[in-house]
């Protein structure tokens, strides 16, 4: 589970990062989190045309950080539930 993303190019209005991000902290995740620019255009497209700039790079260590992110992410204190448009997307690499 590497990117969460949509079609916008700047990070939802509806999904508060920021929060999410502290959230993610504060329950243990030990992996990387990247919500720049440069990061989020990397991996934005694949050798075809289409593009989709993901909001933040969420990148696990292990599988207790896989765990950590759909706890946070099932938290209805971040209003997820309600953020329709919200894909996660896994990488390999």
């Amino acid at each position: 589970m590497n990117m969460i993303g949509t079609q916008a190019s700047d990070p939802s209005p509806q999904l508060d990062l920021a929060r999410l991000m502290r959230r993610l902290a504060e329950r243990g995740f030990c992996g990387n989190i990247d919500a720049d620019w440069a990061s989020r255009d990397a991996p934005s497209t694949d050798n075809s045309g289409y593009q989709i700039t993901p909001d933040v790079i969420i990148a696990p260590r292990d599988a207790e950080d896989l765990r950590c992110v759909t706890r946070v992410l099932d938290d209805a204190g971040l209003n997820v539930s309600r953020v329709l448009s919200l894909r996660l997307c896994c990488r390999g690499g």
